[in-house]
C-alpha cells in the first residue's frame, strides 16, 4: 500500500540507501506528488548520489507546494549551490539560516552561500558554527520543542520569548501563538500569531494558527474561519487543518 511504502522509503532514508531509493522511484518520478514524503526522499537521494540538476528540480516544486517546510528549503539550497548557483542559494537559504532556530546544516550550507556571493552576513554565520556557541544554541532549541512537546507552556514561552528580536522569527512567533493559547491569553497569542503570519505569509502552518488561535479564544470567530480556508486551500492534505476548519464551521450552525 502507499503507507507502507513511505514507511519503507523513509526507513531507507534514514540507513542511508540512496541508490535503493534511487532505483524504487526513478521509474514513477513524473507520477511523484510534489512535496510528498516519497518526492522528498526521492530528491535527496538524487542529490546525495550527485545528481544535483534533477534534485534542484524537484526540491524548486516541492518549495512551490509547501512554501513554509523547512526541509525542502535547505535541500534546494543544497541543490542550488552543488550546481553553481550560490546567488539563488543564498537567496533560499538565508531566511532558514538566519532564524534562531536554525540546524546546523543549515547555517553551514547558507555560510557557503553567503562566502560564494561576498554576503557580509558570513561572517556571523561562520561564528554561529563555533562549537561551544552551537551546542548552547542546539541545546536550548531541544529544550523549547520539549517543552511544547510536554505541554509545558510557560516554560516554552521562558524559551522562546528571548529569541525574538526586530520583526521576529516567523517560527518562533507561532510556537509562542500556541503556547499563549494553551495558557489561556487569547490576546498575545493572536498578537504573536499575526505576526508570525506577517513574517510568512505563503506559509500554511502560520494561516493556519492565525486562525486556530481565534477560534479557540472564541475571538473573531469569522475572520478565524477565513484563515483556516486560506490554509486549508494551501495545504488541502493536512488533518489538523481540516479538523478546525470543520470545528469553525460546526460553531457558525
Amino acid at each position: 500500500t502507499p503507507e507502507i511504502e513511505a514507511m519503507r522509503i523513509q526507513l531507507l532514508s534514514e540507513k542511508g540507501e540512496w541508490e535503493t531509493i534511487r532505483t524504487t522511484l526513478q521509474a514513477r518520478e513524473a507520477q511523484l506528488e510534489p512535496g510528498s514524503p516519497l518526492s522528498l526522499s526521492y530528491g535527496e537521494a538524487l542529490l546525495r548520489l550527485g545528481h544535483a540538476e534533477q534534485a534542484r528540480v524537484i526540491f524548486q516544486r516541492a518549495s512551490l507546494a509547501l512554501p513554509g517546510n523547512p526541509y525542502s528549503r535547505l535541500m534546494l539550497g543544497i541543490a542550488q549551490i552543488e550546481t553553481d548557483n550560490p546567488g539563488d542559494a543564498w537567496e533560499t537559504l538565508r531566511p532558514l539560516a538566519m532564524s534562531p532556530l536554525a540546524g546546523p546544516q543549515a547555517i553551514n550550507a547558507a555560510r557557503q552561500a553567503a562566502d560564494a556571493v561576498g554576503a557580509p552576513e558570513a561572517a556571523a554565520l561562520a561564528a554561529r558554527l563555533d562549537p561551544a556557541r552551537l551546542k548552547a544554541a542546539q541545546a536550548r532549541i531541544e529544550d523549547g520543542a520539549r517543552a511544547m512537546a510536554r505541554q509545558e507552556w510557560a516554560k516554552a514561552v521562558a524559551i522562546y520569548q528571548p529569541m525574538l528580536s526586530g520583526a521576529g522569527d516567523a517560527e518562533v512567533l507561532r510556537r509562542l501563538a500556541l503556547a499563549h493559547m494553551h495558557m489561556g491569553e487569547v490576546e498575545s497569542a493572536v498578537g504573536y500569531a499575526d505576526r508570525a503570519m506577517a513574517q510568512a505569509p505563503d506559509n500554511p502552518d502560520c494561516i493556519y494558527v492565525a486562525g486556530l488561535v481565534r477560534l479557540e479564544g472564541g475571538m473573531q470567530l469569522e475572520k478565524a474561519r477565513q484563515l483556516l480556508r486560506m490554509a486549508a486551500k494551501a495545504d488541502p492534505g493536512n488533518a489538523a487543518i481540516s479538523r478546525s476548519l470543520a470545528k469553525a464551521k460546526a460553531a457558525e450552525g
